[in-house]
């Protein structure tokens, strides 16, 4: 309410000399608006909800409790104070007004001084009310912008981090691994020319090879830590590159299930689900204790869901969520992009990590990598 407003009453009375009486206290400091029955009162609350309401009880056709509860009922009216002004003085009037919602009750004959105090003290809270309501609303409204920039920032660190990842691991396999290949051919080259002259040199010779062969290895390793060339070709032959690797390095069976067998993908979300079943897989070789995983990614009505799921031993969520960085770790990259993560598990029962991330969430044009 500005300061130049005056608050609005709406006094609701089917006798004209309480009306007057209402008026004649009340007009110097509120403005007014007057219902002669029941159904006039709530169609004028509701269209224009008032500060207060001045509520006869004993009203032909629609009494005041009824009128009181259609308020009530009515997102537009529900918080508006109501108070009865009525020569009903019992306490069962008086209790059953108060269960119908209403803020306090004036006994007929009205006293001005009661009138006035009663109502000044009901509008000062409904508008202090209201201005908390619009603080909290103005907060939360700030907080939501700051979350949004807050992710919108981790999204574009996290793209800038697999963009730097994709280009060292391009520069490290087209040329470290160009002039590994070439230092290993020239090497096999001179074995075959020495072989029969000199043993010794030849057996250095093949000491570099094996060195060679090992550093290539290491290369390819970092490469593939680093960002997978195969994770390029699209999420299906990502996961199923990952398995295969989880299984030759494990002896653990590990099987990919999809909805389809053509699964397009952003290549954020992409990664976001690679790297998430990187590490699913990377704990369960840690820690599960799991003979079988089961990989799912489906994409049903908008929205991708995906669920890494074991056989292990299982864990307590609430224990191990402020111990594990991993799991953290999966959760942050998923609700950067406006996912949901959800982890299932019980001793004993194995585990389930499911993502379910929409479709709609992808790299926004200033956040594209540069050509």
């Amino acid at each position: 309410m500005t300061a130049n407003r005056k608050p609005v009453l709406l006094i609701v009375d089917d006798a004209p000399a309480n009306i007057d009486a209402l008026r004649g206290i009340l007009t110097s400091d509120y403005a007014l608006k007057v219902a002669t029955n029941g159904a006039l009162a709530v169609k004028i609350a509701t269209a224009s909800p008032p500060d207060l309401i001045l509520l006869d009880v004993m009203m032909p056709g629609m009494d005041g409790y009824e009128v009181c509860n259609l308020l009530k009922a009515d997102e537009r009216s529900r918080h508006v104070p109501v108070i009865f002004v009525t020569a009903r003085g019992d306490i069962d009037a008086e209790t059953r007004g108060f269960a119908m919602g209403a803020a306090d009750y004036i006994s007929k004959p009205i006293s001005p001084p009661i009138v006035l105090a009663r109502v000044r003290t009901h509008v000062a809270l409904y508008n202090q009310r209201r201005h908390l309501e619009d603080l909290v609303s103005d907060s939360t409204r700030q907080l939501r912008e700051s979350r949004d920039l807050l992710r919108t920032l981790s999204m574009r660190r996290e793209n800038a981090r697999e963009d730097e990842r994709r280009y060292v691991a391009r520069e490290i396999h087209d040329d470290l691994g160009q002039m590994l290949g070439g230092l290993r051919m020239r090497l096999s080259t001179l074995m075959l020319q020495t072989a029969a002259d000199n043993e010794q040199l030849n057996a250095q010779l093949r000491s570099l090879m094996d060195l060679t062969d090992q550093t290539i290895r290491v290369v390819r390793d970092v490469v593939s830590k680093l960002r997978t060339p195969v994770l390029d070709a699209g999420i299906v032959p990502g996961l199923e590159w990952l398995i295969n690797e989880f299984q030759r390095n494990t002896g653990l069976i590990a099987r990919l299930a999809l909805s389809s067998d053509d699964i397009t993908l952003p290549d954020d979300i992409a990664t976001v689900l690679f790297r998430a079943t990187q590490e699913s897989l990377t704990n369960v070789a840690r820690h599960a204790q799991a003979r079988r995983v089961d990989i799912t990614l489906n994409l049903l009505a908008g929205e991708c869901q995906m669920e890494v799921r074991d056989d292990g031993k299982g864990f307590d969520p609430a224990v191990v969520k402020e111990k594990s960085f991993g799991l953290e770790g999966m959760r942050e990259r998923c609700d950067m992009i406006g996912g949901r993560l959800n982890i299932v598990s019980v001793p004993g029962q194995g585990t389930s990590i499911r993502f379910h991330i929409p479709l709609a969430a992808a790299r926004t044009p200033d956040l594209a990598p540069p050509r």
